[in-house]
């Protein structure tokens, strides 16, 4: 698997979608990070699980990212140790050209340091012919928000709530239901990645 280096202790990789091993690495990096953000805004009271008794990000929406059709994950890593990774795939089964960052997250101890962006950079630049990003987070995911809009240009496009719902029902493992943002980035105007 070919790594591109951004300098001499980061590093970006393709991650092997038929490796157990890859897929494991990536559920272990991708839950405590996404339960360490609800544990901070709701309190200790959610711990790392959700009601159900799993991690915010359960396995199951973890191994539905990874297998979706043209899918793809990668990983940052920081001197041989990953400390973020992502997913990306074609939104809704469409062609290249509108892709979806399915899950991005940085390891709660490497927050800060540039490694989002980075990994960002690396994803998308394995979409050159991509012409649309559309993501989706959580109401409460302020450093999310943040980052998105802020750092990497990403537009908010709609909220959904209870008056305007997800059509595939409501995310039931956050605190907040269905309170999500829609994000995308449309690649032609934004001059930059």
């Amino acid at each position: 698997m070919e790594e591109y280096a951004t300098d001499a202790s980061l590093t970006f990789r393709v991650a092997d979608m038929n490796s157990e091993h890859d897929y494991r690495t990536f559920l272990d990096g991708v839950q405590p990070a996404f339960d360490a953000a609800v544990r901070d805004k709701y309190g200790e009271e959610f711990g790392a699980h959700s009601e159900h008794g799993e991690s915010v990000m359960p396995e199951s929406d973890v191994r539905e990212s990874w297998g979706k059709q043209g899918a793809q994950a990668f990983f940052a890593s920081r001197n041989g140790c990953v400390v973020g990774g992502a997913i990306a795939a074609p939104e809704k089964g469409d062609t290249p050209e509108n892709m979806e960052l399915e899950i991005l997250y940085v390891d709660v101890k490497a927050h800060g340091q540039g490694i989002g962006s980075g990994l960002w950079e690396y994803v998308s630049a394995q979409y050159p012919s991509a012409q649309k990003w559309t993501l989706y987070t959580p109401y409460f995911e302020v450093r999310n928000i943040h980052f998105y809009v802020n750092k990497l240009g990403f537009v908010i496009t709609e909220f959904f709530n209870e008056k305007h719902p997800m059509s595939d029902g409501a995310v039931e493992t956050f605190p907040s239901g269905e309170l999500f943002f829609k994000f995308e980035k449309d690649m032609q105007t934004a001059g930059q990645r």
